[in-house]
């Protein structure tokens, strides 16, 4: 019997030969360049990532072969989309790689899903964004150009249609078994996005909502005989994505903060800066309430929601409470998680009504505004919370308070001059009070802004993500009527300091006595004035009852030791001592003693204890 390939090649080259085909290719080549620029999350397997490529291919082109079987105005509507929304997710897929280490992900499109906030934020930034809506629209005219065809409607004949419907069986059965690698190696951008979609939009159990449950009395707190006159004002800054890298109050040469810099030379002989510091979690909704309220990312979520917060501390005290931020209290309920039960003032964007310039936050020095008309009428003491995000990933690069960057042209260096703002600003409304003199600084990031990137941040446990500032600055007055408290806190500086202990600390100069019994059963950190072991443990964790992702992992610090766990690469050990960047896994070379030690610790926890056992049930 005679075979006759001729029909059956032009049926494939009907199908194949048109400019869908191109498109797919050009994703295909999109996705190995941004791949070969930066880390990925995944390994890229050559023979898994072409037959992948060519499903990939294929797809567009039946894609294509549809597009032309339909009338001329349906088919330009078609197209138009197409263009518009493959030129999103190629810009988009570009930031998301570089912040996630891959173009999306299901657990991505879960959170968003329950947080639109972000997705509502990015679209907005889009719109007020010259240079990105400029580059949207361009590339998307230049995909619509590629693909869209003038010719009028054809129906194709029989043949066709047997090798298209082929060829869909062939692509879908390709669709179907390259699933199976979309947690395990590198796909074209276009299949991550396919299978994000698929598996982030089935609804799974939610998270815990974040809640505060707390009703503390005045008689669980010590009993505070000053009048208000001798207690000191509280001021805690915590900044967004910041790590000591590239600080220049941290031996880092640049010229980004100028008035911070100066500050801490004109009274270097009250500031401490704590030279190991260290967040408890890499993601900011769940290291935030660890700062607020002491309790550590492994405990029990019904700790959590019974803590105090520190400005209910202080209000009992008879502070005045004042809680500000330039992010969106919408994301992950923040908005409702902080009760202003024990608040004066609480100032947000939301209710400010202020438009988000840089990720899900406005424009810091605006927010001050608001800040600067309440601290000309609130009494003294007050307690002072700021948390900014000019430093959050894209990173804020103007302002409309700062018509000269001083020559910056680098985006993060502006953002830093930004924050730098942000201190002097809230500086001088101390200043103009005429209580500098009572007056404590604490300045702390929720997490570090990591420069050698391994790993997503959302999942990362080396140092280059948890490595924060946190500087003390202590008033005159103070540091003359406490001289052991001042050598506790200036002995603390080479030791292990984390998040946790930012509450502690804060109950510590509000009552001028450590945390007693009620307290301690809440904060799992120490204040920086007491006497801290440098063999302390740390336990970082980003996924919890409050918070789920697709990406899991643990990290345990004690001393110069630290022992992880990614669940894409198993167990780590690394001596810090002699390998302060992680570089060398040593889990292999560990004692026997020493492995069930840590063993020991993970097991005994139900959230790290999870991790591990889903990762070995995979």
């Amino acid at each position: 019997m005679r075979i006759r390939l001729r029909p059956a090649l032009q049926a494939f080259k009907s199908i194949y030969g048109h400019r869908y085909t191109l498109l797919g290719l050009l994703i295909v080549l999109y996705s190995l360049a941004v791949y070969a620029s930066m880390p990925s999350k995944f390994t890229l397997k050559p023979g898994n990532f072409l037959s992948l490529a060519l499903v990939s291919i294929s797809a567009w082109a039946l894609w294509g072969f549809l597009m032309k079987c339909l009338p001329p105005k349906v088919r330009l509507f078609f197209d138009l989309l197409t263009a518009i929304a493959v030129a999103f997710f190629l810009l988009a897929g570009v930031y998301l790689f570089n912040e996630f280490r891959q173009f999306l992900s299901a657990g991505l499109i879960a959170f968003l899903r329950q947080q639109p906030v972000y997705l509502k934020t990015y679209a907005q930034q889009i719109l007020h964004n010259p240079l990105q809506m400029g580059a949207w629209l361009l590339l998307a005219a230049l995909l619509f150009a590629l693909i869209h065809y003038r010719g009028a409607r054809s129906i194709p004949p029989r043949k066709q249609w047997i090798s298209f419907s082929i060829l869909a069986v062939l692509t879908f059965v390709g669709l179907e078994s390259g699933r199976h690698e979309y947690q395990r190696s590198f796909l074209p951008a276009d299949l991550q996005i396919l299978y994000s979609f698929r598996y982030g939009l089935i609804p799974t159990s939610d998270a815990k909502p974040l809640e505060h449950l707390v009703h503390l009395r005045k008689q669980d707190l010590p009993h505070d005989e000053r009048s208000p006159e001798e207690k000191y004002n509280v001021v805690l800054i915590v900044f967004e994505s910041l790590s000591r890298a590239p600080l220049p109050f941290y031996g880092y040469a640049n010229r980004y903060m100028p008035f911070t810099v100066n500050w801490i030379k004109r009274e270097k002989d009250l500031f401490v800066r704590m030279q190991n510091a260290m967040s408890v979690s890499a993601a900011t909704d769940v290291v935030m309430p660890a700062i607020y309220t002491g309790v550590g990312p492994e405990q029990p979520y019904e700790k959590l929601t019974e803590a105090p917060f520190l400005w209910d501390y202080a209000k009992l005290n008879g502070y005045t409470t004042v809680v500000a931020s330039s992010q969106s209290q919408k994301m992950k309920n923040f908005e409702g998680f902080i009760r202003d039960d024990n608040l004066d003032y609480y100032l947000h964007p939301g209710n400010l009504h202020l438009p988000l310039v840089n990720d899900v936050g406005a424009d810091d020095l605006t927010v001050l505004d608001s800040v600067e008309k309440i601290f000309k009428r609130i009494r003294s003491p007050f307690f002072f919370y700021y948390n900014t995000n000019a430093t959050h990933s894209p990173y804020q690069d103007r302002s409309p308070h700062i018509r000269d960057f001083r020559g910056i042209k680098d985006r993060y260096g502006r953002a830093l001059f930004i924050t730098d703002r942000i201190i002097q600003k809230i500086y001088r409304l101390i200043e103009e009070r005429g209580e500098l003199d009572k007056t404590f600084f604490i300045f702390i990031a929720d997490h570090g802004d990591y420069t050698v990137k391994r790993r997503q941040r959302l999942a990362n446990f080396y140092r280059e993500a948890l490595d924060i500032p946190l500087m003390v600055r202590v008033p005159p007055r103070w540091k003359k009527s406490h001289p052991q408290l001042w050598q506790r806190l200036r002995d603390n500086r080479r030791v292990r300091t984390v998040s946790l202990d930012v509450a502690p600390t804060v109950f510590h100069i509000i009552f001028d006595t450590l945390p007693g019994p009620f307290a301690r059963r809440y904060f799992d950190g120490q204040s920086l004035m007491d006497s801290i072991s440098p063999r302390r443990i740390v336990i970082a964790l980003s996924t919890n009852d409050t918070r789920h992702y697709d990406a899991e992992g643990f990290g345990i610090y004690r001393g110069n030791e630290s022992f992880l766990f990614h669940d894409n690469q198993g167990f780590e050990f690394y001596d810090l001592s002699t390998d302060s960047l992680q570089r060398h896994n040593l889990i292999d070379q560990m004692p026997r003693d020493k492995r069930q030690w840590y063993d020991s610790i993970y097991l005994h926890n139900p959230y790290m204890r999870r991790i591990v056992e889903r990762h070995v049930h995979h």
